[in-house]
């Protein structure tokens, strides 16, 4: 099957006529894209067309409890008059005893005084079709049994519903018996369940009859408490998902104002005063320095000048002092030379040089010291002390560069905290919405345990039921009509449970190939998941890694959970065996980035042979529309005009604009 065109008028929010063509340009790029806002009309394209396809039978997202009548009146645009009419229009092919037609179902509805009237028309190879319209739901059951739509038409976002072991089992068993039929199976099991029950109540005695009366009324009761309490519990947990998600958009809210910011107030507090601290500890040791060596800095060249002064002072002044010392040393010199009479030459030229040495230590000690003081006063030259100062003076600026600039960080973070009371509205939101969840959390347990108390109380019951029938039967073979018919639906009962167990098993086998295969393909984690079985029983699945370890469904992420949900669906979708088209609203629900990215490679281009993704810009952005861009036939944009209060659909996606 190929949907070629859906034309909407004056549809929910869409005003006037707009005509959509979705016919795929090319086998190799099955998907159409749109791209559209929150509230745009990309879930409305999904309803109109569940609507065109199943009328009174379609499970359309906003329909809720509303009769049907109800429904279409609430379709129609706001804006229109009630003189006006809605309508959709949905053409396609498919192959019928290997011969392709064209067909065009075109369903329209308009207020009267009486109610909501509706028309439906139609067409095959471009002629009306009587018999075909009188007959649409039985066609279009026949071509897509509303059983399996969910298969092909679904919204992403709840996918994370079937993630659960639970609920994973129940899509299971409701794909496994839509597709083999096996739910009208277990229908007329039921059925033949009653007559057979009727038959044996007409056996027994008018006091068993009083107590089968008695235990009959008990039991439709129940079944209505049961009943009861399974849509409570089903409201309870619609409440708690709507809790869920009104509790991220205040978070989402909440982070836009500021609050993380805010929540982190103590912290950049405790760390802005910490830094201050240890910057005025700096301070205080540049202080310390300041008052101490460090100003000896700023004159080093002449200290070390003054340093080699005091050296040359402390020579002159011991070259003064050992004069008179060495003239005494020299005449008694001169004085042994007389007296061993030495050579007179040689004693006159010690004497020439001894003088001449006097007369140049006296020149010399003739200077006067400049500084005249000991070099060891300027002993810090030489000890280091100076240079170490410099280096903690570096240290200590660097150190205190860094302390303001943090400095100056955590005030703008600090400037930048919100004032608490804009918080306030959504802080008391978040905490009234924290108490209704936990309240809607304990309600739904609650509700939970009386179903399955109510639930152990009918099986008691009917056990009572088919007890007293059962002695009944035994004692009072009264009637052989209805004892021929007892044994007749009993066996029949028997052979259609053997059937329906044997034909799952069949299939199940076949199935779970095909689910592990669009898992791995899902995953890319060949390694990880190697086997998954389903219990023909319960129909729950099981995960087995490569070493056989069996895998609990609780210890995969959520995104995996979901993914597998995917895997679900497609293997369902395949076991089909038809060739339709899959519509996905919101695609990438709330997974995260890696498991998106597996959606959008390995599912998306192979889900079918027309795949319709109807996606905000936060799902399908920049960097996933590239890598789905060689599957892309056509992409079109929603928006919302104003000027008109109408969305409108325009060739181009998002930031693509028209060609």
């Amino acid at each position: 099957m190929i949907i070629d065109k859906l034309t909407l008028h004056n549809f929910g929010v869409y005003c006037g006529r707009h005509e959509i063509e979705l016919t795929p340009t090319d086998p190799n790029k099955p998907i159409t894209l749109f791209g559209g806002l929150n509230g745009g009309g990309k879930t409305t394209f999904l309803d109109a067309l569940l609507l065109i396809l199943y009328g009174k039978f379609a499970k359309c997202s906003n329909r809720a409890n509303l009769r049907y009548e109800d429904f279409l009146r609430k379709c129609i645009n706001r804006r229109v008059s009630e003189k006006d009419f809605a309508a959709i229009e949905l053409t396609f092919r498919h192959r019928q005893s290997n011969v392709e037609e064209s067909v065009k179902v075109t369903r329209s509805w308009r207020v009267t005084g009486k109610g909501v009237r509706e028309d439906v028309t139609v067409y095959r190879n471009n002629q009306i079709d009587p018999e075909c319209t009188e007959r649409w739901y039985e066609f279009i059951e026949e071509l897509i049994p509303s059983r399996i739509a969910n298969l092909f038409f679904f919204d992403g976002e709840k996918i994370e519903d079937f993630a659960s072991p639970e609920q994973a089992a129940d899509l299971l068993r409701t794909g496994i018996h839509a597709l083999l039929g096996l739910d009208l199976i277990e229908t007329l099991e039921q059925d033949l369940k009653v007559v057979e029950r009727r038959r044996k109540g007409r056996l027994g005695t008018t006091e068993d009859q009083e107590k089968l009366l008695e235990l009959n009324d008990e039991f439709a009761s129940l079944s209505t408490q049961r009943a009861d309490l399974s849509q409570q519990k089903a409201s309870c947990q619609s409440k708690l998902d709507h809790l869920d998600k009104e509790r991220q958009k205040l978070d989402q809210s909440y982070k836009d104002e500021g609050g993380d910011l805010y929540d982190q107030r103590m912290e950049i507090t405790t760390a802005h005063e910490g830094a201050t601290r240890d910057l005025i500890t700096a301070q205080d040791r540049m202080r310390e320095l300041a008052a101490g060596d460090a100003p000896l800095l700023l004159v080093e060249n002449r200290l070390q000048k003054a340093y080699d002064q005091c050296v040359k002072d402390k020579e002159i002044i011991s070259n003064a002092r050992s004069l008179d010392i060495l003239e005494r040393r020299d005449r008694e010199l001169l004085d042994h030379l007389d007296y061993t009479d030495a050579d007179k030459n040689v004693r006159d030229t010690i004497a020439e040089y001894l003088v001449a040495d006097r007369d140049e230590r006296r020149t010399n000690g003739a200077q006067n010291p400049v500084i005249g003081i000991d070099p060891e006063a300027l002993g810090i030259l030489r000890t280091g002390q100076l240079a170490e100062t410099r280096q903690s003076i570096a240290d200590l600026i660097a150190h205190a560069s860094r302390l303001e600039s943090d400095i100056a960080k955590l005030d703008r973070r600090l400037e930048n905290i919100p004032d608490p009371a804009g918080l306030v509205g959504i802080s008391s939101a978040l905490k009234e919405n924290e108490n209704k969840s936990l309240i809607a959390e304990h309600e739904l347990t609650e509700f939970g345990e009386k179903k399955d108390q109510a639930a152990l109380v009918l099986e008691r019951k009917q056990s009572e039921i088919d007890k007293i029938l059962d002695a009944n039967l035994r004692s009072r073979f009264a009637n052989e009509t209805s004892a021929r018919v007892i044994s007749q639906t009993e066996a029949t009962r028997s052979l259609l449970a053997e059937f329906r167990s044997r034909m799952s098993a069949r299939h199940v086998h076949r199935l779970e190939q095909l689910v592990l295969e669009s898992y791995q393909l899902l995953m890319r984690k060949q390694s990880l998941i190697v086997d998954i079985k389903i219990n023909t029983q319960s129909f729950e699945p099981s995960l087995y890694a490569t070493n056989r370890e069996l895998i609990p469904l609780g210890r995969l992420s959520a995104g995996e959970r979901q993914l597998l949900a995917i895997a679900i669906l497609w293997g369902l979708s395949k076991a089909s065996g038809r060739s339709l088209p899959t519509v996905i609203d919101t695609p990438l629900g709330r997974l995260d980035g890696n498991h998106r990215e597996n959606l959008v490679n390995s599912y998306f281009p192979a889900a079918s042979h027309q795949v319709i993704l109807l996606s905000t810009d936060k799902e399908i952005d920049e960097q996933y529309y590239s890598k789905l861009s060689q599957s892309l036939g056509r992409e079109y944009s929603i928006e919302y005009d104003e000027r008109t209060q109408s969305s409108v659909v325009t060739d181009g996606y998002f930031w693509r604009g028209a060609a």
